[in-house]
């Protein structure tokens, strides 16, 4: 996972990561945000399906995801 060291937007202790957290991290932050929770099944299909994804974790170790966003496709447009 690339770290982007050289944003100053977040906090001091946080860092930004490409890519995508653990599978329980990201499980967390879905029940911690009011989203519908999901399985881990589900949950790892979740990220495999997405496009692209960024998180914000802990600076600290053991470091944990405390935001995420990734790009989702609908399935609509395909290229090939």
């Amino acid at each position: 996972m690339a770290q982007d060291k050289g944003n100053n937007n977040l906090p001091a202790g946080y860092i930004l990561v490409e890519g995508y957290p653990s599978v329980d991290d990201y499980m967390h932050l879905r029940a911690a945000s009011g989203l519908t929770p999901k399985n881990r099944e589900q949950t790892t299909a979740a990220i495999k399906g997405s496009w692209y994804g960024v998180y914000v974790a802990e600076e600290k170790e053991p470091s944990r995801a405390v935001a995420m966003g990734r790009v989702i496709g609908d399935g609509g447009v395909s290229e090939h």
